[in-house]
């Protein structure tokens, strides 16, 4: 199961370079879907704001739905690995 997702500001990413992006670790063991959820929001709202963009919601909703996709991505593998 995965453990830790790495969020970082996706849209700072691809505009000016991982390098000036913020991450923030969100450990994920033992927790439920809504509560992973609202966390990668709070921290899409963290790092965004932090970076004071003027993009404010483009940056949250590309950062949230980066993270999401970080999930789903998980999800898929471990299926596959699951599946004989």
């Amino acid at each position: 199961m995965i453990r830790t997702l790495l969020i970082s500001a996706a849209f700072l990413t691809a505009a000016a370079g991982a390098a000036q992006a913020e991450t923030i670790k969100i450990p994920l063991a033992g927790k439920t879907e809504a509560t992973v959820k609202a966390e990668i929001s709070k921290a899409a709202e963290h790092v965004c704001r932090d970076s004071a963009v003027a993009e404010y919601p483009d940056c949250l909703r590309e950062t949230y739905h980066n993270a999401m996709g970080q999930v789903a991505r998980y999800k898929a593998i471990r299926t596959a690995s699951l599946t004989f």
